[in-house]
């Protein structure tokens, strides 16, 4: 709902600190940024290594810069550092347009995303997400 996302501290301590231990662990989380020409980010990627498939964990792309091909640069980045392993991503089942990216990608939906406490809305709801795989 609006509420739910209207009360989420998007820079919470717990949120800071959660970024902190990701970005310490280099070797198996890698998180690429793209700037425009006034060194503004204007896009992110975040990847991890796992041990029986790799994860995209997301990829954002201010919409102002979407359809110009930041998301399939910083895709590509992410896929070759992943090497040579099936990829999954975990999309908002509503967001057509990420699927739709996806699916270009190579990705293909295999079904529900497992629930994670993680990712519980304040109202208690989870967001309703389908998992993706792109095979290798």
């Amino acid at each position: 709902t609006v509420r739910d996302i209207k009360v989420i501290n998007f820079v919470s301590a717990e949120r800071h600190k959660r970024w902190e231990g990701t970005l310490q662990k280099k070797k198996i989380i890698k998180v690429w940024v793209a700037k425009n020409k006034a060194n503004k980010v204007v896009g992110f990627c975040v990847a991890r290594k796992a041990k029986l498939c790799n994860i995209l964990g997301a990829i954002y792309v201010l919409p102002r810069y979407q359809g110009k091909g930041i998301g399939q640069k910083l895709a590509g980045v992410a896929f070759e550092w992943l090497g040579k392993k099936d990829i999954v991503v975990d999309v908002v089942k509503y967001n057509a347009t990420a699927i739709v990216f996806y699916k270009k990608l190579g990705f293909k939906k295999i079904g529900a995303t497992p629930k994670k406490d993680l990712y519980k809305l304040p109202s208690g709801k989870m967001l309703p997400e389908v998992r993706m795989v792109r095979k290798v």
